[in-house]
């Protein structure tokens, strides 16, 4: 029977709910490996494999669910029966591996990994395994789309029965069983009933609102991982006893446990958890298929409700819901139109129980069934709970995404729910709110392990005992220095002495509260320390506040006097008493030390921050504190040393002075003063002069210091607080300053005392987005809570909570706020603690990382953001020197998120929206945009959000404008002007032939892809087809407003193209060397910012640079990484050396970046920057060859160009747009493979590839790049000219046909056949879908194919025509090979070398730039020594400098070297004749293959024009 009859008899089926919604997973996440469900079942004696293997394919040719198979014809997709055609399976022996048990584990792994393809193929697998001799089994692998959890049960059931007959030597008739397909009409009937109406109206009232707990719900494939866990001896048994008193399952039970740890986890009380039902009855429980459904389980708990009154809640809402299942849950998802109500998903976490009593034995010898993870996860975390048997002990499965958890938080989560578990059953009448989810352990680490930080020493004096202490070990050494004047340790003791003793003469007695507002000068230093000495509090007051507010603080604090200097008059409030400090009388009294005994508890400072009154609050600080956190200081930042200088130069109403005053004044160091400078910021001042060692800085003043040339510094330590430290911040500051810059993330709210936690940047280990806040000071507790004062556990986010000795007194005249903010410290009787509403989590036990403020998490569309996060993408954007982020309200209530940023390089909202797209969900992206020339601070050093100015509403902020890029020209004017840019030609009319002048296909898409541009579109085809420019506009169009090109970067999975298939195919032994590179000269007068931001800018505007490789799943992934981690542009300074040694070192440093490409993690381009000395200064742009081709380095220089020229004249930053991604031409060809490309098939298998060995002078072995050699040769301008030009109008060829003739006419020389086999490179961009465009696309889309050819005819003329027509009756340029060969594996790979052939086109026009020119040094090979050798010869031709330049690389294990001189010039001879016989034409020869719509022969076509 022919196929068509066999087609015509094949009957189409729907697909049912549960399939379809596989079937739309499969194409939104296509080969992936997603849907493989399976196992293996390994059965515990000598295996009589042939019986295994007859049972199994009994089992297949009884049910016709296993043999379904899917086809798509315009979107919609059936499904049919194939015919049972039994195969050999396939047999693994591991019996004699060195490692059975590992190789075994480490194969299921990798089988399980293995995608499905879904067209018209066999969507299962068995495989047999023997893994000793009394040990062996199958493998079992099938898609969901033809099975679930219930099949597998069921086939390892029907084989194992069949198998324990047929070894006991029955006889089977494998008769078929109930089909699959009976269902299709059951579940129209279904969806055609009252039933079906009832089910859906339930599901919708029961989500007529939306919980909060699914604001971050998403339903995205992505890498997933699974941890098993049986539960502890006896708990198993317990939970069975208890359900079964309370009269239900363990399901429910584990229900309960999971929405418990949630809730308390969260603090979400209203939880929804997906259910995969078995969806069957009756007589469908004897079916394979598919009927798995998902229901949505909603559940809200309420915390006063018992365990027991919980479990029982839980059964009857279970009971309902199950009436009503049957309701398809894609459909459901559907109804509730989550997405314009700003919602991804209904639900991300689900929960199933398998209690299937498995097939344990056959014959009395034991089975052993182990389901396999296929790797991926839909669900953020599915719990999969398993009880095979009612005397087993439970096993939970924890499938989880890696990106979302860690290993060891999915242990936490683990020892969690033992512990709740635990406590239900111990206390099953106990409140559910008073459960916890920490053991006493996790408890005990927590909250005291990392709080065992008890040290008594510093307590026993206070700061002035400690300063006078200081002052008898360093008497004559400088402690404060003024400009030109200082003051030694006993200097200053004594001065102090002076002023305290007349602050008592005019009144200032013990527990007062002394005001300073004081300009930085001798005298601030002074007066805080008199103050001290008098056991007084004093209350610093920045002399620049208002009138009023500085009123406040007096009138607040009960102060009755205030020390004021440098004509502080001017701006005095009302108080009883102002003393001037520059009053020399002051200064004249005894000046010995006061005797005057003090308490830890006195009031050292009150500091006024901010109050939620509106009024400033004073925070009252404790001698006690204030000794601790300085001692501590001390330790952490100078230690020893007396060698340090520290500026004070900030606000003395910010506690960040604390820091810089008393620390370096009881160890022995330095403090110089530096006053405000309109002149010159203090901080840049600071760094210019050379002289501080240790500075306290905040982040935001930090970053006005990131810019600039790397330089030497006299600091040696940065200290930062009072905000998040960024570590894009640090790691720019130890690139500016040095690596052996310290920098100390120092964190701690005033209200404990100035820091309380500490961790120094570490660039390696710190990766985050924040500095981690490290771990507690001396004698200070930090506790991690929920909203009720729980611990959480390691990893989740909760509210820092500070105990003590470092902990305010509270606020003045504050006892209802204080009382809330300074509360009782449970886990420490007798202490207080402090509420924060700092948020942070443990990264591990050690370590806290602030997560930000939670009263400064916005919502926007009903989403918790927090604004960080989005400041956080923005300054990684190469062109931002900092932003902020704020939400407003707008007239009618709705909130908004404002960017406000500063940009060193121009950037237009519309490319910074873009770029946030690969970084953040689309509900973290601004509305509005706002270029500052600095952010607003206040006088802390803090941002200023009161001055952040309002935006202007613009329309081009959101969207583009209407006639953006819109070409306005003629049509014709338009096509001529690009033509000419991209031929480098002026003198071309619209009567031209695109070839005469120099066009080819290469040349084509550069056209096309101008032409989008300009807003048109043309097929490549077309230009092609039609070459006089006066036809070719026929073919122009408008480009279609909407394109369905992402204009922001691709994320997740991409296909791998026939060229990179091709690639692995070869193994080479070191795969990460095989690079494409360009060698640039540089300008003397370069910018190196604007070559590494533009450099930066590429990789963010192309995807493909972004790809990485995952050698487990084969697969391409884009690595979101790559959008923050900036290019490095490295550069080598090669100017003391010899011109002969600067060549040898460039192709040495050169090669070794080449060769350091790490395909799973590693930018796949790289840069690097020669300084040459006299010879000027060299660029190196290197890339992995899976990521680039000959194309990709015209669109990559071409916009690297565009972006250095936009950077360097400071205008705005802008790309042309984006055509199709990679992972679009991996959908086309999917869909061409399946379709046009086998019209192909037998011409392909036609093709016999050759024996070569021949005409090669021997055969010594594999051929490496190493035994490679290199002949080259350059045609003259004339002679390319006229390659070019003249000849291909001969015969209406093009360049590289001619280039490809000359080559069959050697090679037929050289063999004994006339007929030779060429193996080609083509462009592979070809248009075989009008939907598709890649014109502008980077990647590696280069097609391999084999070209058969046999000059035929005795005159060069009559060859020419002959080789046209087989060359232009090659199917598809090519393309259709690499697909069938490499894609579907359709046809075999070739079994011998070719001679093989590479046109590379024109490259003259890509380096027409003012400031770049391609260089001709070496730059090391691009492929690595070791790599084989893949062609018999390497043929490579380009035009640069007007131009034609070949290579000839060949192996010496092949060829001697006269041989292959020979072959080069006898391929330049026919060369030669081809271009003199083509030249010498005065009319143009055609063929049939110029008339596309006749049949005529040569013959005929020569009698039409003779």
């Amino acid at each position: 029977m022919d196929n068509n009859s066999q087609q015509r008899e094949v009957q189409y089926y729907p697909l049912t709910h549960p399939q379809k919604r596989v079937w739309y997973l499969e194409k939104t996440y296509p080969n992936q490996s997603l849907h493989n469900i399976g196992g293996t079942v390994r059965i515990k004696e000598a295996v009589h494999f042939d019986h295994l293997e007859n049972a199994i394919h009994g089992f297949i040719q009884q049910h016709e669910g296993v043999r379904l198979r899917f086809t798509e014809s315009q979107g919609d997709v059936s499904q049919y029966v194939q015919t049972y055609e039994p195969q050999r399976l396939r047999f693994y022996d591991f019996s004699r591996r060195d490692h059975p048990e590992e190789e075994f584990k480490r194969w299921v792994d990798q089988e399980a990994a293995k995608p499905f393809s879904l067209y018209h193929h066999s969507l299962f697998e068995w495989v047999l395994f023997k893994l000793g001799e009394n040990e062996g089994g199958y493998l079992i692998k099938m898609h969901h789309l033809i099975s679930d959890g219930w099949t597998m049960n069921l086939l390892t059931q029907q084989i194992c029965t069949a198998y324990r007959k047929l070894v006991a030597g029955e006889s089977l008739d494998f008769e078929p069983q109930g089909s699959y397909l009976s269902y299709i009409p059951q579940e129209q009937t279904y969806r055609s009933s009252q039933r079906f109406l009832k089910d859906k109206q339930f599901w919708k009232d029961k989500f007529s609102t939306l919980p909060a707990s699914i604001q971050q719900a998403r339903f995205v494939c992505g890498e997933g991982q699974r941890k098993t866990f049986v539960l502890p001896k006896g708990l198993s048994s317990r939970v069975k006893e208890w359900t079964s008193v309370n009269q239900t399952t363990p399901y429910p039970f584990f229900v309960l446990l999971y929405l418990l740890y949630q809730y308390h986890r969260t603090g979400h009380d209203d939880i929804v958890l997906g259910m995969p039902l078995l969806n069957r009855s009756g007589k469908e429980k004897r079916l394979v298929g598919m009927f798995t459904s998902t229901m949505p389980f909603r559940y809200r708990l309420q915390p006063e409700s018992t365990a027991t009154q919980m479990l029982a809640q839980i059964g009857s809402e279970l009971k309902r819901c199950y009436y009503h299942q049957r309701y398809p849950f894609d459909l459901l998802v559907k109804d509730l139109e989550l997405n314009k109500k700003g919602y991804h998903h209904l639900l991300d976490t689900a929960i199933n129980f398998y209690n299937t009593d498995l097939t344990r034995d056959i014959a009395g010898s034991s089975i052993e069934n182990t389901e396999f993870h296929n790797g991926k996860q839909l669900y953020s975390l599915q719990l999969v709970i398993r009880e095979w048997s009612n005397t087993e002990d439970f096993h939970l499965d924890f499938d989880y995404k890696v990106e979302e958890y860690t290993g060891e938080q999915i242990e936490q989560m683990f020892l969690g729910m033992v512990h709740l578990m635990e406590q239900i059953l111990d206390h099953p009448e106990e409140s559910i709110r008073n459960f916890t989810v920490l053991s006493e352990e996790e408890k005990r680490k927590l909250l005291i392990d990392f709080n065992a930080t008890d040290r008594r020493d510093p307590q026993e004096k206070n700061m002035v005992q400690l300063f006078e202490d200081q002052v008898c070990k360093t008497p004559d050494k400088v402690a404060v220095r003024f400009e030109a004047a200082s003051l030694s340790y006993s200097e200053l003791n004594r001065r102090a002495n002076q002023l305290a003793r007349a602050l008592q003469q005019k009144g200032v007695q013990i527990g007062d509260i002394v005001g300073i507002s004081t300009h930085h000068s001798m005298e601030t230093i002074l007066g805080i320390l008199a103050v001290l000495k008098v056991r007084g509090s004093y209350l610093p007051i920045d002399p620049d506040y208002p009138l009023e507010r500085k009123e406040h603080m007096l009138r607040d604090s009960g102060s009755r006097i205030l020390l004021i200097n440098k004509g502080g008059r001017d701006s005095i409030p009302l108080v009883e008493n102002v003393v001037d400090l520059d009053t020399p009388g002051l200064y004249g009294g005894e000046d010995t030390n006061l005797a005057i005994p003090y308490q830890s508890t006195d009031v050292a400072y009150m500091i006024y921050t901010s109050g939620s009154t509106g009024l400033p609050k004073g925070t009252m600080i404790e001698q006690s504190g204030l000794v601790n956190y300085c001692t501590w200081a001390v330790d952490q930042y100078i230690g020893s040393s007396q060698a340090e200088v520290f500026p004070f130069y900030s606000s003395l109403s910010f506690d960040l002075t604390v820091t810089s005053i008393f620390p370096p004044l009881i160890s022995g160091n330095e403090i110089i003063i530096y006053p405000p400078d309109d002149q010159e910021y203090v901080l840049y001042k600071i760094v210019r002069e050379q002289k501080a060692t240790i500075v306290k800085v905040t982040p935001s003043h930090l970053s006005l210091l990131r810019e600039g040339e790397h330089t030497a510094t006299s600091i040696k330590t940065w200290i930062v607080g009072g905000e998040d430290l960024k570590v894009d911040l640090a790691k720019a500051i130890q690139d500016r300053f040095g690596e052996d810059v310290r920098i100390f993330n120092e964190y701690g709210p005033t209200e404990a005392t100035v820091g309380c936690m500490i961790h120094q940047y570490d660039r390696k280990k710190d990766q985050g987005a924040s500095v981690p806040i490290g771990t507690p000071a001396y004698n200070t507790q930090i506790y991690v809570l929920d909203e009720r004062q729980h611990p959480v556990p390691s990893g989740e986010v909760g509210e820092i909570y500070i105990s003590g000795v470092g902990v305010a007194k509270g606020y003045r005249n504050r006892r209802e706020e204080s009382n809330d903010r300074f509360i009782l410290n449970p886990f420490m009787k007798g202490w207080r603690m402090y509420k924060t509403g700092d948020l942070a989590r443990f990264v591990d036990r050690n370590h806290l990382v602030y997560m930000g403020r939670s009263d400064s998490q916005v919502k926007i569309r009903g989403y918790r953001i927090e604004l960080g996060e989005i400041e956080q993408a923005l300054v990684s954007h190469p062109c931002i020197v900092d932003a902020v982020v704020v939400s407003r309200a707008s007239a009618t209530g709705t909130h908004s998120l404002y960017a406000y940023y500063v940009a060193k390089y121009s950037v237009t909202p519309l490319l910074l929206q873009n770029f946030l797209h690969g970084l953040l969900p689309d509900y973290m992206i601004p509305l509005f945009f706002v270029s500052l020339e600095s952010i607003p601070l206040t006088i802390n050093g803090k941002v200023d959000q009161e001055r952040l100015p309002a935006p202007k509403v613009e329309q081009e902020n959101t969207k583009r404008s209407d006639t953006e890029g819109a070409a306005q020209s003629d049509q014709t004017t338009t096509l001529l002007s690009i033509i000419q840019q991209v031929l480098n030609r002026s003198q071309i009319s619209v009567m031209d032939n695109f070839y005469h002048v120099g066009g080819d296909s290469i040349k084509a898409i550069q056209i096309q892809s101008k032409l989008n541009q300009m807003g048109y579109t043309m097929r490549v085809q077309d230009i092609l087809s039609h070459p006089v420019i006066n036809d070719m506009v026929y073919y122009l169009n408008a480009r279609e407003q909407e394109d369905s090109s992402p204009s922001y970067p691709c994320v997740g999975q991409a296909p791998i193209l026939p060229a990179a298939a091709w690639f692995f195919a070869q193994n080479f032994q070191e795969s990460h060397h095989y690079t494409q590179s360009v060698l640039l000269n540089v300008g003397e007068a370069y910018d190196y910012d604007c070559l590494q931001i533009a450099l930066h800018l590429l990789v963010h505007h192309h995807d493909t640079l972004r790809f990485n490789y995952d050698s487990e799943l084969k697969q391409f992934f884009y690595n979101p990484l790559h959008l923050r981690n900036s290019v490095s542009l490295d550069r080598v300074d090669l100017s003391h050396l010899s011109s002969n040694e600067q060549l040898e070192r460039l192709t040495q440093v050169g090669e070794g970046i080449k060769a350091s490409f790490q395909l799973h993690k590693d930018l796949l381009f790289k840069a690097c920057l020669f300084h040459l000395g006299n010879q000027g200064h060299r660029l190196l742009l290197t890339a992995h060859h899976l990521v680039v081709d000959g194309i990709s380095w015209r669109i990559l220089l071409e916009d690297f160009f565009t972006l250095y020229e936009q950077l360097r004249r400071q205008e705005q930053v802008t790309l042309p747009e984006k055509t199709d991604t990679v992972k679009r031409w991996g959908e086309v060809l999917t869909e061409f493979s399946q379709g046009d490309a086998l019209r192909s098939k037998a011409y392909w298998q036609s093709i016999r590839h050759n024996d070569n060995r021949d005409w090669m002078d021997f055969d010594h072995g594999e051929d490496r790049i190493e035994d490679c050699e290199v002949l080259t040769h350059q045609l003259t301008v004339t002679e390319t000219e006229r390659l070019i030009r003249e000849a291909p109008g001969a015969y209406r060829t093009k360049v590289d046909d001619l280039m490809i003739m000359a080559l069959a006419l050697t090679l037929k020389d050289l063999q004994s056949s006339n007929e030779v086999i060429i193996e080609v490179e083509g462009h592979g961009r070809e248009e075989i879908d009008a939907t598709s465009n890649v014109s502008r696309t980077v990647g590696w889309f280069t097609s391999f194919y084999p070209v058969h050819l046999a000059p035929e005819g005795k005159t060069l003329d009559i060859q020419i025509k002959g080789l046209k027509e087989q060359l232009r009756g090659i199917p598809d340029s090519g393309l259709s090979y690499g697909v069938l060969t490499y894609m579907t594996n359709q046809l075999p790979s070739p079994l011998h070398k070719c001679v093989r052939f590479n046109y590379l086109g024109d490259f003259s026009t890509s380096f027409l730039h003012q400031e770049f020119s391609f260089a001709e040094e070496d730059s090391g090979r691009e492929s690595s020594s070791s790599n084989t050798f893949p062609c018999l010869i390497d043929i490579v031709a380009y035009v640069m400098h007007q131009k034609l330049y070949l290579s000839f690389t060949y192996s010496r294990k092949k060829f001697l070297h006269n041989t292959v001189v020979a072959f080069k010039e006898l391929y330049l001879q026919h060369l030669q004749k081809l271009i003199d016989h083509c030249c010498a034409k005065e009319q143009p020869d055609f063929t049939p293959s110029d008339f596309e719509t006749t049949t005529l022969s040569s013959e005929e076509l020569d009698s039409i024009f003779d």
